[in-house]
């Protein structure tokens, strides 16, 4: 019995997401962690973006709510 696949429904009318602004909380995170004004300024680039708490949490490694609670007066 061969098992058949199907691949992946991709929505034609879904815009791809430029990840810059994620990329560079990782590498603040990476290179820094400890210099908070660059990572305030890299999140207040992701949210001007449009990332979600939820993209920010997973660059910077820990849960939306974290994320928002940490940032969001700060940067919103």
């Amino acid at each position: 019995m061969t098992r058949r696949t199907r691949s992946p429904r991709v929505p034609t009318d879904s815009p791809a997401r430029d990840a810059t602004a994620f990329r560079r909380i990782v590498a603040v995170v990476e290179a820094s962690p400890e210099d908070d004004s660059e990572l305030v300024e890299a999140v207040r680039a992701s949210r001007e973006v449009g990332d979600s708490w939820t993209v920010i949490a997973v660059a910077l490694g820990t849960t939306r709510q974290a994320a928002q609670r940490r940032f969001a007066k700060i940067v919103d």
